[in-house]
């Protein structure tokens, strides 16, 4: 793109190593006026197949995304991953949601103001869904425990494998006994579905700030929890069938 190529040779400064510093311009302070101009750019490439929605890294796209966004009239968002979860203290990396919801319920039925708790219940009673999934005609178009299954069951697999050192084939016939309702092939799907996403996930919880011990289990690499970001899930899945 030539603006942003006219930009950078006479404003971008070359650090040793051959590393382009445009902080100057593109994120520790940001061109507004450049900005919007390769928004319009960046739109114009996009007239004959208009995108949804424009999903960036949280660094020096943000700024590019929203100008673009701007002019084509779309929502903006941006991977998270080395951005808010490292910029603060992990005050969850022994806190699952569902805890979260059980405390705000159960405050909400004591604090004795009648506002709060209407509000307070009416954040439990939302359903989690992705961040950056739009609604469809006012409704929630995606509810995410609908994608990974119920929130209860997967707290039943992370305690068991966590706390105790469960293998997976004997941590689904617990959940067998403990959910009667449940067949054992909807038990293993649920349980394949939640060991994929914990091993898939282990690099996040790598780079996890400082973070409190709230119960007897905690996924701070810092503390009860440290596995390779590279583990593989295949003798999990083994052992489960």
């Amino acid at each position: 793109m030539k603006l942003i190529q006219e930009k950078i040779l006479s404003e971008g400064v070359v650090l040793p190593g051959g590393v382009l510093n445009a902080g100057g311009f593109l994120n520790q302070m940001i061109d507004t006026v450049f900005m919007k101009e390769v928004g319009k750019e960046i739109a114009s490439l996009f007239k004959d197949n208009m995108p949804t929605k424009i999903l960036t890294i949280e660094a020096s796209g943000i700024g590019i995304a929203v100008a673009a966004g701007t002019i084509m009239k779309i929502p903006v968002g941006w991977c998270t991953y080395n951005g808010d979860h490292m910029s603060m203290y992990a005050v969850n990396s022994s806190v699952p949601k569902t805890l979260v919801g059980f405390i705000c319920r159960s405050y909400a039925g004591m604090c004795g103001n009648s506002e709060l708790k209407e509000v307070l219940e009416s954040i439990c009673d939302t359903p989690i869904t992705p961040e950056l999934t739009p609604s469809k005609d006012g409704r929630i178009a995606q509810k995410t425990e609908e994608k990974i299954g119920k929130y209860d069951l997967n707290d039943f697999f992370l305690f068991y494998t966590l706390r105790y050192g469960f293998e997976p084939s004997r941590t689904a016939a617990y959940a067998l006994k403990t959910y009667p309702e449940l067949s054992l092939d909807e038990v293993r799907e649920a349980a394949g579905k939640f060991f994929k996403r914990f091993f898939a996930q282990q690099f996040k919880r790598s780079c996890l700030p400082d973070g409190p011990k709230v119960g007897s289990v905690s996924l701070s690499p810092r503390g009860d929890w440290r596995m390779p970001s590279d583990a593989s899930v295949r003798m999990w899945l083994e052992d489960l069938e």
